[in-house]
Formats: structure tokens, C-alpha cells, sequence
């Protein structure tokens, strides 16, 4: 399987429509119910705080520590297609969804 985005850029807006093609290819039948798309996002945080002295947690004296902070933001999915027969061969299924208003400024996908 793979998607495949019509817009270049990364970087998206939030209410912004992103469309695009889902591309299957199964050499067996698949008997499934429906193609969805789900997208699932988060953001990521990374600092740094330098221990000075004492050992903090393994940490040399003056070396700095990073600390990553991950918070979902985004976890929706969309259908894109119910299936009425099994899938076999190849088949394009085209999609066009809107990022939700709560997603920040703007999103890499």
C-alpha cells in the first residue's frame, strides 16, 4: 500500500484540504469492509539542563541532559471507500480530508 499526497509541501495548515491517492497492490484476496485513512499526530519538545557538580542520573558534571516531551495532538480517521467485493490486483482509491481547526499553525505530514 501506499499514499501518495498531490501537494508537494510538508507543511500544512490547519482547514486546509490534503488530498491524494491511496495505491493498493494485492496479489491475494483481501476481504475487507472498507479502505480508511487515519492520520495521527503529535508534537515533540526537546531541552537540555546542565547538572553542575554532582552526578545527576549518569550525567558527567557541565554535560547537558535532553529531556524529549511527546504529546498527542491528533488522531482521526476517515473513510475513504466501503469495499463490496474482495481486493485483488491494483486499485486507486482517491481522498480529500481537512485537517481540524485544533491542529497547530501548521503540520508536517
Amino acid at each position: 500500500m501506499q499514499i501518495i499526497l498531490d501537494e508537494s509541501d510538508n507543511s500544512l495548515p490547519a482547514n486546509k484540504p490534503v488530498t491524494g491517492k491511496i495505491l493498493i497492490n494485492s496479489k491475494e484476496p483481501f476481504d475487507g469492509t472498507s479502505v480508511t485513512l487515519s492520520i495521527v499526530g503529535y508534537t515533540r519538545s526537546q531541552y537540555s539542563n546542565s547538572a553542575a557538580g554532582a552526578d545527576n542520573f549518569g550525567q558527567k558534571p557541565n554535560e547537558p541532559a535532553f529531556t524529549t516531551l511527546a504529546k498527542s495532538i491528533l488522531n482521526i480517521s476517515f473513510p475513504v471507500t466501503n469495499l463490496d467485493r474482495p481486493l485483488i490486483g491494483q486499485s486507486e482509491y482517491p481522498f480529500c480530508v481537512v485537517l481540524p481547526e485544533e491542529v497547530s499553525e501548521s503540520v508536517m505530514v
